[in-house]
């Protein structure tokens, strides 16, 4: 008598990709590289404290200096947890074992997607967290910057969620390379490449259409307190997004797993 597999559940398979990738750089890179920013910017304001009490919001100028960092280096980060994930199933051949499991691929390949976009949801959300403690903490070492005083600007939570919907598209295209070719170089070295374009055409007509270019145009949308949640950049970030995941997905599921 024949017995048929049990399949297996999405959610199953998600919770076997959270368990399996909670121990990689990744998701300690999401916890360490926010709060190794936030660090830095606070020991920049512990040496130059002012001599009297400020009388303007102290949370703008600081959260100012994070965001610069942000603005650099969030786009790297997420082609660089794109390619750690990415490679886990490059090493030791493991697209063959999980598509030989009872369930389906694409199952398993957004199982993947959903881990990626939770760690870059986790690490924006913890540099919140470290902002807010940060802040309070030299308000207490240092009174005179009056942090207590004052509230956390609304447009921080804006900006970064804006961060996150204008980074799926940077994830999902790094993550399509990092699946293609298998190689640091091509799958990071070419996001600070891509970066680099992006500064360069920033002012151009159709830098709307350049992801690469959405960082910096957050960040000057948070300095001047003109930030939207959505706009057409976001509107099409998503739109890449949907596009290289899918592409990644019609990608993987031709691979020879033999």
């Amino acid at each position: 008598m024949s017995t048929t597999a049990t399949r297996i559940s999405f959610l199953q398979i998600l919770r076997g990709e959270v368990l399996k990738t909670r121990r990689t750089r990744g998701l300690l890179l999401a916890i360490i590289g926010p709060l190794v920013v936030t660090m830095l910017v606070f020991g920049f304001h512990a040496e130059n404290p002012p001599d009297v009490p400020q009388e303007m919001s102290p949370w703008k100028n600081f959260i100012r200096y994070v965001f610069q960092f942000f603005m650099l280096l969030y786009p790297l980060f997420a082609a660089l947890i794109a390619f750690m994930l990415s490679n886990i199933e490059h090493k030791n051949r493991g697209f063959k074992y999980i598509f030989a499991l009872p369930a389906s691929k694409g199952a398993f390949y957004f199982s993947k997607v959903f881990v990626l976009l939770g760690w870059l949801a986790l690490s924006l959300g913890l540099s919140y967290v470290f902002i807010f403690i940060f802040g309070e903490l030299l308000s207490v070492v240092l009174p005179n910057f009056a942090f207590a005083e004052n509230s956390i600007p609304a447009e921080t939570v804006l900006f970064l969620f804006r961060m996150f919907t204008i980074l799926i598209s940077i994830v999902a295209i790094h993550f399509f390379l990092s699946l293609y070719f298998d190689n640091f170089i091509i799958g990071v070295g070419s996001a600070v490449f891509l970066m680099i374009f992006g500064g360069v055409a920033a002012n151009h007509r159709l830098a709307y259409l350049i992801p690469y270019t959405y960082p910096m145009d957050a960040y000057m949308g948070f300095m001047t307190g003109e930030i939207q949640a959505f706009d057409k950049r976001t509107l099409i970030s998503l739109i890449y997004g949907v596009v290289f995941f899918v592409a990644g997905f019609w990608l993987v599921s031709r691979k020879n797993i033999k």
